[in-house]
């Protein structure tokens, strides 16, 4: 087994493939593998929280992007508020970068005791 194996974690626009509980049962694994101060890197398309998502959504369709809504439809965008909160409760440091409205990154550091901050 990896439990406690893997220093670094690094995914890439693969997150919005799973539903949101699947998402929870990747960090949960990618957690048991990471040793302490380990770090884990995701860049993903997601939205900063559900209002967020409202309102792009909403631009896209007052704009005539069904393109965009199609897209969107199709995946399973993470609000990047739900995946944070879930790394924090389980003692993590985390920054987030946005890159744009659907893109960002977050960068998390494994923390031996639980007393993990937000920093951004």
């Amino acid at each position: 087994m990896l439990d406690q194996q893997v220093d670094a974690i690094v995914s890439s626009y693969a997150l919005h493939h799973l539903t949101d509980s699947d998402k929870l049962l990747a960090l949960a694994e990618m957690d048991r593998t990471l040793k302490i101060d380990g770090q884990i890197c995701i860049a993903d398309l997601m939205f900063a929280n559900e209002n967020r998502r409202s309102h792009v959504i909403n631009h896209f369709r007052d704009t005539g992007n069904h393109e965009a809504i199609d897209a969107i439809e199709d995946e399973y965008y993470a609000n990047r508020q739900d995946l944070v909160q879930w790394l924090i409760e389980h003692g993590y440091q985390v920054q987030t970068y946005a890159l744009n409205d659907i893109l960002s990154i977050i960068y998390a550091v494994k923390r031996a005791d639980l007393s993990s901050s937000l920093f951004c």
